[in-house]
């Protein structure tokens, strides 16, 4: 079942087509990036999914339990608190058990005929958070901080003092922490040195769950991609495998289409052809030939709106900041 549905979308600028018709969906555990040059609607793309702008037709669907993940934006690093206590929030409903647990604890003394049933609500949060990894969680902060360079700058530290690298770094440590079902990742290997990127894509080559990212960087994006979203020509095509394997795709499909486009060209010349020399002489049949002609589908001519495959790589992915639907339990 599709964790994201797209359905006959279509938006328009005035009485410019920004897209028409635009139909893809995204499975549970897809690591997906999404292509296309400057002006293909990528940006125009995103604030539909986000609900920031309405379709002139079309569904977008995400699935109604789906929990999907996006970088806050820095506002949310308010002064007073530490990395350590901001990476500990990407748990917190697991603190907030613990202080469950421990409150009942505290009123065992005093229970009464209450015994059992406070015994049994704190075996319930006992065993909730060791099936939830509770007793991990400091090792787990401890390896995405230092995995994104974040324990080099200190866990003490408070969010303030961060530079806008750093905060970025911190907005994306929690967002990893929190594996939602979704991940959304906007140029993640921004403000990380090669051993950050190195870890981070060893991180999201295992990601249990389904992420869309954006990145400039060809060897990340080949390593952690298996979807590619190519948006052009008004349109949307799936590619499935790494974004070179895109690239190969892509270009066996120009290779293809240009065939094609010579094949018709010669056709439609050679038609014209016979309709100009017999429009006297034999003019039924170049009535019919005329009729043939009006009725051809037209190739494109290759090139006329493609990116060379240099454009592509120097494009790479472009995609959402953070994704935001009505129907979704978002994390922020």
């Amino acid at each position: 079942m599709s964790i994201l549905n797209v359905t006959n979308l279509t938006h328009m600028y005035g009485d410019q087509v920004t897209f028409r018709h635009i139909e893809f969906r995204l499975l549970p555990g897809e690591h997906a990036g999404l292509v296309g040059m400057n002006g293909a609607g990528k940006s125009t793309l995103f604030r539909l999914l986000t609900g920031s702008l309405l379709p002139e037709e079309g569904r977008i669907e995400w699935s109604p339990r789906a929990k999907v993940g996006f970088l806050e934006q820095h506002i949310s690093l308010q002064e007073g608190m530490t990395v350590l206590r901001y990476l500990e929030r990407a748990f917190q409903h697991l603190f907030d058990m613990e202080r469950e647990m421990n409150e009942i604890a505290a009123r065992f003394g005093e229970a009464g005929d209450g015994l059992d049933a406070m015994l049994r609500r704190y075996g319930e949060l006992q065993d909730g958070l060791e099936q939830a990894g509770f007793y991990a969680i400091s090792a787990k902060i401890e390896d995405v901080a230092r995995g994104l360079g974040l324990a080099e700058i200190g866990l003490d530290t408070d969010v303030s003092r961060l530079s806008g690298g750093q905060k970025t770094k911190l907005l994306l440590a929690k967002l990893l922490l929190e594996e939602p079902d979704v991940l959304l990742l906007d140029e993640p290997t921004n403000y990380l040195d090669a051993v950050h990127i190195e870890w981070l894509t060893g991180y999201l080559k295992k990601y249990p769950h389904a992420f869309i990212v954006v990145s400039h960087d060809e060897h990340f994006l080949n390593e952690i991609t298996n979807v590619i979203f190519h948006l052009a020509h008004q349109t949307l095509k799936r590619y499935t495998g790494s974004y070179a394997a895109f690239q190969k795709q892509y270009a066996l499909a120009q290779k293809q289409q240009e065939a094609a486009y010579e094949r018709q060209t010669r056709e439609i010349e050679r038609l014209e052809s016979f309709i100009n020399i017999n429009r006297v002489r034999k003019a039924k049949q170049a009535k019919s030939r005329e009729k043939m002609l009006s009725r051809i589908e037209r190739v494109e001519k290759p090139g006329a709106n493609r990116a060379s495959q240099e454009q592509l790589k120097a494009e790479g992915i472009r995609f959402a900041e953070y994704i935001q639907t009505p129907s979704p339990v978002l994390i922020h």
